[in-house]
């Protein structure tokens, strides 16, 4: 069983506890107090219809508190909390500042909810679920400071789409197309979102619809990793071209550090491709490294006739890649 962790309005209550403010509307902005895109407020804020998403100069009046983006506290904080999650799951894999999927029980996310009060006064939505979506969606139906355990995506089914995990762009398009809960999601085809949203938001949309997910977390968070070899001179000559990346796979591989997901750079001349793998198993074969590797490696040369100057690799969890690569899938 996996557990999803939503702290509540995670940058506004550290901006709360951290300037002793109680029951009064924050707003958290970036880059600066003049303007910009909201990114987080409290839930008396939102009481007075404040959002993540608005712009900031639309919402300034008496009694907002307005803060700028301070990651580098969030990031500390949220690092301590994983230490906790840490003594309750040895699979820990953070999904955002503020958002972390573990493995667990109802029992172990009753004592992480209570912990997290004692030791940091935070609150969060805590869901469970066979795998991550199922988790996910399970904390988004319920309520602060909660617990939700769900064996299928039916049983919430009549959530707003409001409360999915989405922009707000998102939602306006799917709220205007007369899509207003996770079933009304669930009943357009795939052929519509990709009409709507493009092909990479589009399998998003459908599997989250359908609780479909991954049911495994890596043992260790390997963070990103990307490492660039330049051929003697630019080829197409496919042995040359596999002996540097064998020599690339082999010095990644003794990093000995579990990863989920491979790009490769293929530097055409003066153009440049990343390619990246669908593959989200924990990749620690080596073989099973070179397999899909290689298969990137032929999309990169059905893609151009030109040589082939550099190539390099990039691993990293599946969050920490950029939409760029994914949407080069």
């Amino acid at each position: 069983m996996l557990i999803y962790i939503d702290i509540d309005s995670f940058f506004a209550r550290l901006e709360e506890l951290r300037n002793n403010i109680v029951n009064e509307p924050v707003v958290v902005v970036a880059p600066g107090r003049r303007g910009g895109i909201i990114v987080s407020v409290n839930e008396a804020a939102k009481k007075e219809g404040i959002r993540p998403g608005m712009f900031l100069d639309r919402v300034r009046g008496k009694g907002i508190h307005i803060f700028l983006l301070d990651k580098s506290h969030y990031s500390s904080v949220s690092a301590k909390i994983e230490e906790l999650l840490r003594t309750y799951s040895t699979s820990i894999e953070a999904d955002g500042l503020g958002h972390y999927f573990l493995e667990g029980d109802i029992e172990i996310a009753n004592k992480i909810k209570e912990e997290l009060w004692r030791k940091f006064k935070i609150t969060a939505k805590i869901g469970l679920g066979n795998n991550k979506t199922l988790a996910l969606l399970a904390a988004r139906a319920t309520s602060p400071a909660t617990i939700k355990m769900i064996n299928s995506v039916d049983d919430v089914l009549d959530m707003p789409v409001t409360r999915l995990p989405i922009r707000p762009l998102m939602i306006n398009v799917l709220l205007n197309s007369n899509v207003k809960t996770l079933r009304d999601l669930a009943s357009m085809s795939y052929s519509k979102l990709e009409y709507l949203f493009g092909p990479s938001l589009a399998t998003s949309l459908y599997n989250l619809s359908r609780g479909i997910g991954e049911k495994h977390l890596l043992k260790e968070e390997p963070g990103e990793l990307g490492k660039i070899i330049s051929l003697k001179r630019p080829t197409r000559h496919s042995g040359t071209i596999q002996d540097a990346l064998t020599k690339l796979i082999k010095e990644i591989m003794k990093e000995r550090k579990p990863f989920t997901l491979t790009s490769i750079y293929i530097f055409f001349e003066d153009n440049s491709f990343s390619f990246a793998s669908k593959e989200h198993e924990p990749m620690l074969d080596e073989k099973r490294f070179s397999a899909v590797v290689n298969e990137l490696l032929k999309k990169a040369l059905l893609n151009s006739n030109k040589e082939i100057s550099k190539i390099g690799i990039f691993i990293g969890s599946f969050k920490g890649l950029k939409q760029s690569y994914l949407n080069s899938t």
